[in-house]
Protein backbone atom coordinates (compact mmCIF):
# COMPACT_ATOMS: atom_id res chain seq x y z
CA UNK A 1 0.00 0.00 0.00
CA UNK A 2 2.33 2.32 0.88
CA UNK A 3 5.05 1.70 -2.30
CA UNK A 4 1.76 2.34 -4.27
CA UNK A 5 1.00 5.48 -3.09
CA UNK A 6 4.35 6.52 -3.24
CA UNK A 7 4.42 5.77 -6.99
CA UNK A 8 0.82 7.01 -7.56
CA UNK A 9 1.44 10.32 -5.64
CA UNK A 10 5.34 10.63 -7.47
CA UNK A 11 3.20 9.94 -10.44
CA UNK A 12 1.05 12.78 -10.43
CA UNK A 13 3.33 15.35 -8.96
CA UNK A 14 5.63 14.98 -11.97
CA UNK A 15 2.69 15.55 -14.17
CA UNK A 16 1.39 18.58 -11.97
CA UNK A 17 5.29 20.07 -12.92
CA UNK A 18 4.93 19.55 -16.69
CA UNK A 19 1.94 20.89 -16.63
CA UNK A 20 2.77 24.13 -14.62
CA UNK A 21 6.19 24.55 -16.05
CA UNK A 22 4.47 25.25 -19.74
CA UNK A 23 2.00 28.02 -17.78
CA UNK A 24 4.52 29.39 -15.76
CA UNK A 25 7.35 30.19 -18.61
CA UNK A 26 4.16 31.66 -20.35
CA UNK A 27 2.86 34.08 -17.15
CA UNK A 28 4.27 37.50 -15.90
CA UNK A 29 7.16 37.48 -13.62
CA UNK A 30 4.76 38.39 -10.68
CA UNK A 31 2.18 35.34 -11.62
CA UNK A 32 5.53 33.16 -11.97
CA UNK A 33 6.16 34.02 -7.94
CA UNK A 34 2.86 33.27 -7.36
CA UNK A 35 2.79 30.39 -8.74
CA UNK A 36 6.11 28.94 -7.76
CA UNK A 37 4.53 29.66 -4.11
CA UNK A 38 1.68 27.84 -4.72
CA UNK A 39 3.77 24.86 -6.04
CA UNK A 40 6.01 25.12 -2.99
CA UNK A 41 2.97 24.59 -0.44
CA UNK A 42 1.72 21.96 -2.70
CA UNK A 43 4.83 20.37 -2.25
CA UNK A 44 5.03 20.78 1.16
CA UNK A 45 2.11 19.40 1.55
CA UNK A 46 2.74 16.30 -0.36
CA UNK A 47 6.00 16.16 1.55
CA UNK A 48 3.95 15.78 4.85
CA UNK A 49 1.51 13.35 3.60
CA UNK A 50 3.80 10.83 2.35
CA UNK A 51 5.98 10.98 5.76
CA UNK A 52 2.35 10.65 8.07
CA UNK A 53 1.90 7.39 5.37
CA UNK A 54 5.66 6.33 6.01
CA UNK A 55 5.34 6.49 10.18
CA UNK A 56 1.86 5.11 9.74
CA UNK A 57 3.16 2.07 7.66
CA UNK A 58 6.72 1.70 9.89
CA UNK A 59 3.81 1.56 12.80
CA UNK A 60 1.84 -0.96 11.17
CA UNK A 61 5.31 -3.37 10.68
CA UNK A 62 6.38 -2.69 14.18
CA UNK A 63 2.50 -3.91 15.35
CA UNK A 64 3.00 -6.94 13.22
CA UNK A 65 6.69 -7.62 14.29
CA UNK A 66 5.77 -6.86 18.02
CA UNK A 67 2.65 -9.88 17.23
CA UNK A 68 4.90 -12.51 15.58
CA UNK A 69 7.84 -12.03 18.51
CA UNK A 70 4.91 -12.44 21.17
CA UNK A 71 3.72 -14.97 19.51
CA UNK A 72 7.09 -17.00 19.67
CA UNK A 73 7.53 -16.21 23.18
CA UNK A 74 4.75 -17.21 24.48
CA UNK A 75 5.05 -20.57 22.68
CA UNK A 76 8.37 -21.09 23.70
CA UNK A 77 7.06 -20.37 27.65
CA UNK A 78 4.22 -22.79 26.61
CA UNK A 79 6.44 -25.34 25.58
CA UNK A 80 8.67 -25.42 28.29
CA UNK A 81 5.42 -25.39 31.12
CA UNK A 82 4.25 -28.60 28.80
CA UNK A 83 8.03 -29.99 29.10
CA UNK A 84 7.90 -29.08 32.78
CA UNK A 85 4.38 -30.82 33.22
CA UNK A 86 5.93 -33.78 31.16
CA UNK A 87 8.60 -34.61 33.07
CA UNK A 88 6.49 -34.13 36.33
CA UNK A 89 4.38 -36.84 35.11
CA UNK A 90 6.94 -39.11 34.11
CA UNK A 91 8.33 -38.89 38.09
CA UNK A 92 4.96 -39.80 39.30
CA UNK A 93 4.51 -42.84 37.27
CA UNK A 94 8.24 -44.02 37.53
CA UNK A 95 7.52 -44.00 41.34
CA UNK A 96 4.36 -46.15 40.79
CA UNK A 97 6.22 -48.32 38.82
CA UNK A 98 8.89 -48.36 41.13
CA UNK A 99 6.22 -49.06 44.26
CA UNK A 100 4.10 -51.64 42.43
Amino acid sequence: EYRQRYMRARHEYRNLLRSRVGSIKKSSASAQVREQNNLLGQLDAALQEEAELHRKESQRLNEELYIAEKKSCDFHVERRLMESKMSAMESAIKERDDLD
